[in-house]
Protein backbone atom coordinates (compact mmCIF):
# COMPACT_ATOMS: atom_id res chain seq x y z
CA UNK A 1 0.00 0.00 0.00
CA UNK A 2 1.37 3.25 -0.93
CA UNK A 3 1.55 6.16 1.76
CA UNK A 4 0.26 9.41 1.75
CA UNK A 5 4.04 10.92 1.77
CA UNK A 6 5.14 8.73 -1.32
CA UNK A 7 5.94 10.99 -4.54
CA UNK A 8 2.88 11.07 -6.92
CA UNK A 9 3.08 11.46 -10.78
CA UNK A 10 2.51 14.96 -11.79
CA UNK A 11 -0.63 15.02 -14.40
CA UNK A 12 0.28 18.70 -14.55
CA UNK A 13 1.99 19.74 -17.80
CA UNK A 14 4.28 22.02 -15.98
CA UNK A 15 7.16 19.42 -15.65
CA UNK A 16 7.05 19.01 -19.24
CA UNK A 17 7.17 22.67 -20.05
CA UNK A 18 10.23 22.70 -17.53
CA UNK A 19 11.73 20.30 -19.58
CA UNK A 20 11.50 21.31 -22.76
CA UNK A 21 14.68 22.09 -24.35
CA UNK A 22 14.09 25.56 -26.41
CA UNK A 23 12.11 26.63 -21.93
CA UNK A 24 15.78 25.78 -20.65
CA UNK A 25 17.80 27.67 -23.52
CA UNK A 26 15.97 30.62 -22.80
CA UNK A 27 15.87 30.02 -18.89
CA UNK A 28 20.18 29.59 -19.19
CA UNK A 29 19.98 32.96 -21.22
CA UNK A 30 17.67 35.01 -18.74
CA UNK A 31 20.17 33.57 -16.06
CA UNK A 32 23.43 34.98 -18.00
CA UNK A 33 21.44 38.46 -18.91
CA UNK A 34 20.84 38.65 -14.81
CA UNK A 35 24.20 37.99 -13.90
CA UNK A 36 25.92 40.09 -16.48
CA UNK A 37 23.08 43.21 -15.59
CA UNK A 38 24.24 42.86 -11.74
CA UNK A 39 27.89 42.80 -12.86
CA UNK A 40 27.73 45.86 -15.47
CA UNK A 41 24.91 47.72 -14.59
CA UNK A 42 23.98 47.70 -10.51
CA UNK A 43 23.36 50.75 -10.27
CA UNK A 44 20.05 49.97 -12.56
CA UNK A 45 18.94 47.76 -9.87
CA UNK A 46 19.12 50.53 -6.90
CA UNK A 47 17.54 52.87 -9.00
CA UNK A 48 14.13 50.38 -10.08
CA UNK A 49 14.83 49.61 -5.60
CA UNK A 50 14.72 53.48 -4.83
CA UNK A 51 12.57 54.94 -7.38
CA UNK A 52 9.75 51.97 -7.28
CA UNK A 53 9.67 49.82 -5.23
CA UNK A 54 10.32 52.46 -2.62
CA UNK A 55 8.22 55.15 -3.88
CA UNK A 56 7.93 57.90 -0.88
CA UNK A 57 4.37 58.45 -0.70
CA UNK A 58 3.47 54.43 -0.22
CA UNK A 59 6.82 54.08 2.00
CA UNK A 60 4.77 54.65 5.67
CA UNK A 61 2.38 51.54 4.02
CA UNK A 62 5.40 49.46 1.92
CA UNK A 63 7.95 50.02 4.60
CA UNK A 64 5.90 47.38 7.17
CA UNK A 65 4.40 45.54 4.36
CA UNK A 66 8.22 44.55 2.83
CA UNK A 67 9.22 44.27 6.49
CA UNK A 68 7.43 41.44 7.28
CA UNK A 69 8.03 39.98 3.90
CA UNK A 70 11.58 39.88 4.74
CA UNK A 71 11.20 37.31 7.39
CA UNK A 72 9.84 34.37 5.70
CA UNK A 73 13.02 34.51 3.56
CA UNK A 74 15.62 34.31 6.22
CA UNK A 75 16.81 30.22 6.82
CA UNK A 76 15.59 29.22 9.78
CA UNK A 77 11.72 30.20 8.56
CA UNK A 78 12.25 27.10 6.04
CA UNK A 79 14.38 24.91 8.34
CA UNK A 80 11.08 25.25 10.69
CA UNK A 81 8.94 24.23 7.88
CA UNK A 82 11.20 21.27 6.95
CA UNK A 83 11.12 20.45 10.94
CA UNK A 84 7.34 20.15 10.56
CA UNK A 85 7.70 17.26 8.40
CA UNK A 86 10.57 15.55 10.88
CA UNK A 87 8.34 16.13 13.68
CA UNK A 88 5.40 14.52 12.11
CA UNK A 89 7.10 11.52 11.57
CA UNK A 90 6.98 11.77 7.33
CA UNK A 91 10.39 10.96 6.09
CA UNK A 92 9.40 11.12 2.71
CA UNK A 93 8.87 14.53 2.67
CA UNK A 94 11.37 15.94 5.16
CA UNK A 95 13.87 14.59 3.42
CA UNK A 96 12.91 16.32 0.20
CA UNK A 97 12.55 19.49 2.48
CA UNK A 98 15.99 18.71 3.82
CA UNK A 99 17.61 18.73 0.38
CA UNK A 100 15.67 21.86 -0.96
CA UNK A 101 16.37 23.87 2.26
CA UNK A 102 19.88 22.71 3.31
CA UNK A 103 21.40 21.13 0.22
CA UNK A 104 19.81 23.29 -2.37
CA UNK A 105 19.58 26.69 -0.32
CA UNK A 106 22.24 26.61 1.58
CA UNK A 107 25.08 24.56 0.01
CA UNK A 108 23.98 25.21 -3.47
CA UNK A 109 22.87 28.43 -3.23
CA UNK A 110 26.89 29.71 -1.00
CA UNK A 111 28.38 27.54 -3.52
CA UNK A 112 27.46 29.59 -6.78
CA UNK A 113 27.92 32.99 -4.59
CA UNK A 114 31.32 31.30 -4.15
CA UNK A 115 31.92 30.58 -7.94
CA UNK A 116 30.13 33.95 -9.15
CA UNK A 117 32.00 36.28 -6.46
CA UNK A 118 35.27 35.26 -8.72
CA UNK A 119 33.33 37.53 -11.43
CA UNK A 120 33.91 40.69 -9.27
CA UNK A 121 29.67 40.32 -7.57
CA UNK A 122 30.83 39.75 -3.42
CA UNK A 123 30.12 41.15 0.11
CA UNK A 124 30.93 44.57 0.26
CA UNK A 125 31.48 46.28 3.95
CA UNK A 126 28.94 45.40 6.89
CA UNK A 127 26.56 48.44 6.89
CA UNK A 128 23.09 48.41 6.88
CA UNK A 129 21.71 49.50 3.69
CA UNK A 130 20.64 53.61 4.66
CA UNK A 131 16.91 53.38 3.78
CA UNK A 132 15.97 51.11 6.83
CA UNK A 133 14.88 54.08 10.17
CA UNK A 134 16.26 52.98 13.51
CA UNK A 135 12.84 51.70 14.52
CA UNK A 136 12.61 48.80 11.50
CA UNK A 137 16.53 48.35 11.60
CA UNK A 138 16.09 46.14 14.80
CA UNK A 139 14.16 44.09 13.47
CA UNK A 140 16.24 42.97 10.79
CA UNK A 141 18.15 39.81 10.97
CA UNK A 142 21.18 41.01 9.05
CA UNK A 143 23.82 43.84 9.37
CA UNK A 144 24.91 44.15 5.88
CA UNK A 145 24.15 44.72 2.22
CA UNK A 146 25.02 42.12 0.14
CA UNK A 147 25.57 42.16 -4.01
CA UNK A 148 25.88 38.45 -3.93
CA UNK A 149 24.42 36.41 -7.00
CA UNK A 150 22.61 34.36 -7.43
CA UNK A 151 20.05 34.87 -4.23
CA UNK A 152 19.28 32.55 -2.36
CA UNK A 153 16.18 34.01 -0.66
CA UNK A 154 13.76 33.25 -3.68
CA UNK A 155 15.80 29.66 -4.24
CA UNK A 156 14.21 27.84 -1.58
CA UNK A 157 10.44 29.49 -2.21
CA UNK A 158 10.63 28.78 -5.69
CA UNK A 159 12.17 25.19 -4.99
CA UNK A 160 9.25 24.81 -2.66
CA UNK A 161 6.58 26.08 -4.63
CA UNK A 162 7.41 23.74 -7.76
CA UNK A 163 7.86 20.40 -5.74
CA UNK A 164 4.42 21.04 -3.87
CA UNK A 165 2.81 21.72 -6.86
CA UNK A 166 4.41 18.86 -8.95
CA UNK A 167 3.40 16.60 -6.32
CA UNK A 168 -0.19 17.40 -6.57
CA UNK A 169 -0.99 20.01 -8.87
CA UNK A 170 -3.93 21.96 -7.89
CA UNK A 171 -5.49 25.30 -9.61
CA UNK A 172 -5.33 26.89 -6.86
CA UNK A 173 -1.41 26.36 -6.54
CA UNK A 174 -1.34 27.38 -9.25
CA UNK A 175 -2.66 30.77 -8.87
CA UNK A 176 -1.17 31.28 -5.05
CA UNK A 177 2.50 29.84 -5.96
CA UNK A 178 3.36 32.38 -8.38
CA UNK A 179 2.15 35.13 -6.28
CA UNK A 180 3.86 33.95 -3.26
CA UNK A 181 7.40 33.78 -5.13
CA UNK A 182 6.88 36.97 -6.67
CA UNK A 183 6.32 38.81 -3.66
CA UNK A 184 9.68 36.79 -2.27
CA UNK A 185 11.25 38.08 -5.43
CA UNK A 186 11.15 41.92 -4.26
CA UNK A 187 11.17 41.48 -0.34
CA UNK A 188 14.43 41.28 0.32
CA UNK A 189 15.26 44.25 -2.47
CA UNK A 190 13.24 46.11 -0.58
CA UNK A 191 15.32 46.22 2.23
CA UNK A 192 18.63 46.37 0.40
CA UNK A 193 19.90 42.89 0.77
CA UNK A 194 20.18 41.49 -2.69
CA UNK A 195 19.66 42.86 -6.06
CA UNK A 196 16.31 42.41 -8.18
CA UNK A 197 18.41 40.97 -11.07
CA UNK A 198 20.34 38.07 -8.11
CA UNK A 199 16.86 37.17 -7.38
CA UNK A 200 15.86 36.39 -11.12
CA UNK A 201 18.90 34.23 -11.14
CA UNK A 202 18.05 32.71 -8.10
CA UNK A 203 14.30 32.00 -9.20
CA UNK A 204 15.78 29.73 -12.34
CA UNK A 205 18.10 27.87 -10.09
CA UNK A 206 15.20 27.59 -7.62
CA UNK A 207 12.41 26.78 -9.84
CA UNK A 208 15.26 23.60 -11.40
CA UNK A 209 16.06 22.63 -7.93
CA UNK A 210 12.38 21.66 -7.11
CA UNK A 211 12.10 19.55 -10.12
CA UNK A 212 15.28 17.94 -9.65
CA UNK A 213 14.23 16.82 -5.89
CA UNK A 214 10.43 16.07 -7.08
CA UNK A 215 11.75 14.13 -10.06
CA UNK A 216 14.99 12.19 -8.08
CA UNK A 217 14.75 12.45 -4.42
CA UNK A 218 11.96 9.67 -3.40
CA UNK A 219 14.47 7.10 -5.54
CA UNK A 220 17.94 8.52 -3.84
CA UNK A 221 16.26 8.14 -1.09
CA UNK A 222 15.61 4.59 -1.39
CA UNK A 223 19.34 4.11 -3.06
CA UNK A 224 21.94 1.90 -1.79
CA UNK A 225 23.56 4.91 -0.24
CA UNK A 226 21.16 5.19 2.35
CA UNK A 227 20.92 1.18 3.31
CA UNK A 228 22.86 1.09 6.28
CA UNK A 229 23.92 3.51 8.85
CA UNK A 230 27.31 3.84 8.05
CA UNK A 231 27.14 5.22 4.47
CA UNK A 232 24.52 7.62 5.49
CA UNK A 233 26.57 8.63 8.14
CA UNK A 234 29.30 9.33 5.66
CA UNK A 235 26.84 11.11 3.81
CA UNK A 236 26.24 13.44 6.50
CA UNK A 237 29.50 14.12 7.46
CA UNK A 238 30.91 15.30 3.99
CA UNK A 239 27.95 16.92 3.22
CA UNK A 240 28.04 19.24 6.05
CA UNK A 241 32.24 19.33 5.62
CA UNK A 242 31.19 20.96 2.12
CA UNK A 243 28.67 23.00 3.73
CA UNK A 244 30.44 24.53 6.13
CA UNK A 245 33.95 24.95 4.17
CA UNK A 246 31.69 26.74 1.53
CA UNK A 247 29.90 29.01 3.87
CA UNK A 248 33.32 29.83 6.28
CA UNK A 249 35.31 30.95 2.40
CA UNK A 250 32.26 33.45 1.90
CA UNK A 251 31.89 34.82 5.74
CA UNK A 252 34.80 33.54 7.92
CA UNK A 253 33.23 35.95 11.21
CA UNK A 254 30.46 33.42 11.43
CA UNK A 255 32.44 30.99 13.14
CA UNK A 256 33.98 33.37 15.45
CA UNK A 257 30.82 35.73 16.39
CA UNK A 258 27.94 34.59 18.78
CA UNK A 259 25.78 35.79 16.37
CA UNK A 260 25.31 37.49 12.67
CA UNK A 261 22.10 37.43 12.39
CA UNK A 262 19.29 34.06 12.73
CA UNK A 263 20.17 33.02 9.38
CA UNK A 264 23.88 33.36 9.42
CA UNK A 265 25.13 31.71 12.65
CA UNK A 266 27.25 28.94 13.27
CA UNK A 267 24.58 27.62 15.79
CA UNK A 268 22.50 26.79 13.17
CA UNK A 269 24.75 25.20 11.20
CA UNK A 270 26.03 22.91 14.61
CA UNK A 271 21.72 22.32 14.51
CA UNK A 272 21.77 21.42 10.60
CA UNK A 273 24.97 19.05 11.79
CA UNK A 274 23.37 17.38 14.78
CA UNK A 275 20.08 16.79 13.00
CA UNK A 276 22.22 14.90 10.10
CA UNK A 277 23.66 12.94 12.05
CA UNK A 278 20.19 12.24 13.96
CA UNK A 279 18.94 11.24 10.91
CA UNK A 280 21.86 8.96 9.87
CA UNK A 281 22.75 6.89 12.77
CA UNK A 282 19.24 6.90 14.98
CA UNK A 283 17.35 6.37 11.68
CA UNK A 284 14.80 9.08 12.47
CA UNK A 285 12.13 9.82 11.97
CA UNK A 286 10.14 6.97 10.54
CA UNK A 287 7.35 7.15 8.19
CA UNK A 288 4.55 6.99 10.29
CA UNK A 289 0.95 7.47 9.57
CA UNK A 290 -1.78 8.45 12.14
CA UNK A 291 -5.06 7.60 12.11
CA UNK A 292 -6.32 10.93 12.76
CA UNK A 293 -10.17 10.60 13.05
CA UNK A 294 -11.62 13.18 15.70
CA UNK A 295 -10.88 16.60 17.17
CA UNK A 296 -9.71 15.29 20.19
CA UNK A 297 -6.79 13.53 18.57
CA UNK A 298 -5.84 15.86 16.00
CA UNK A 299 -5.97 18.32 18.93
CA UNK A 300 -3.57 16.20 20.99
CA UNK A 301 -1.24 15.55 17.41
CA UNK A 302 -1.00 19.28 16.99
CA UNK A 303 0.06 19.77 20.48
CA UNK A 304 2.60 17.25 20.54
CA UNK A 305 4.50 18.73 17.15
CA UNK A 306 3.95 22.20 19.10
CA UNK A 307 5.28 21.01 22.50
CA UNK A 308 8.33 19.81 20.80
CA UNK A 309 8.68 23.51 18.97
CA UNK A 310 8.84 24.66 21.78
CA UNK A 311 11.79 22.58 22.99
CA UNK A 312 13.50 23.57 20.03
CA UNK A 313 13.01 26.92 19.71
CA UNK A 314 13.52 27.37 23.57
CA UNK A 315 16.75 25.81 23.51
CA UNK A 316 18.12 27.71 20.22
CA UNK A 317 16.98 31.32 20.93
CA UNK A 318 18.33 31.06 24.42
CA UNK A 319 21.42 30.43 23.57
CA UNK A 320 21.44 33.60 21.20
CA UNK A 321 21.32 35.39 24.91
CA UNK A 322 24.62 34.45 25.32
CA UNK A 323 27.64 36.47 25.66
CA UNK A 324 30.70 36.07 23.10
CA UNK A 325 32.73 34.92 25.67
CA UNK A 326 30.40 31.63 25.97
CA UNK A 327 30.07 30.98 22.35
CA UNK A 328 30.97 27.42 22.65
CA UNK A 329 27.61 26.90 24.60
CA UNK A 330 25.84 27.94 21.86
CA UNK A 331 27.86 25.38 19.33
CA UNK A 332 26.82 22.81 22.01
CA UNK A 333 23.03 23.92 22.53
CA UNK A 334 22.80 23.98 18.42
CA UNK A 335 23.96 20.47 18.39
CA UNK A 336 21.58 19.22 20.61
CA UNK A 337 18.95 20.86 19.53
CA UNK A 338 19.87 19.19 15.78
CA UNK A 339 19.94 16.00 17.59
CA UNK A 340 16.14 17.03 19.07
CA UNK A 341 15.05 17.55 15.55
CA UNK A 342 16.22 14.16 13.95
CA UNK A 343 15.07 12.19 17.35
CA UNK A 344 13.49 13.44 20.64
CA UNK A 345 11.17 15.95 18.71
CA UNK A 346 9.94 12.60 16.20
CA UNK A 347 9.40 10.44 19.33
CA UNK A 348 7.76 12.25 21.78
CA UNK A 349 4.87 13.10 18.89
CA UNK A 350 5.06 9.40 18.24
CA UNK A 351 4.97 8.92 22.35
CA UNK A 352 2.02 10.84 22.87
CA UNK A 353 0.05 9.55 19.88
CA UNK A 354 0.97 6.01 20.18
CA UNK A 355 -2.65 4.98 20.67
CA UNK A 356 -3.45 6.15 16.98
CA UNK A 357 -0.72 5.05 14.70
CA UNK A 358 -1.75 2.62 12.11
Amino acid sequence: MIAKEEIKKSDSKFEDILLNPYVIICLIGIFIGAFFFQLLLPGLDESFISEVLRFELLRPICDPFWLVLYWPTVAIFFLSITVYFVFANKRGLSLAMLAIVVIGGLFLGDALKSFFSLFGLGRPAQELSSWVPAIYGDFLPTTSETSDFPGQSILVPAAFSVYFYLRNPKKWKAIVFPIYVGLMVFARPYVGVNHISANIGGLIIGIYMGLIVYKYGESIRKSVIFDNRIKKTIVAIGVFGLMFLIYWIQRPVFVSRAAQGVDLDIRMFMMVFGGFLGLALLDYPREINFQLDTTQTKGKYFLSIFLSYLVLFGLYFGSLALPDALLWIGIIIGFLDGLWIAYGGPRLVEYLNQETIK
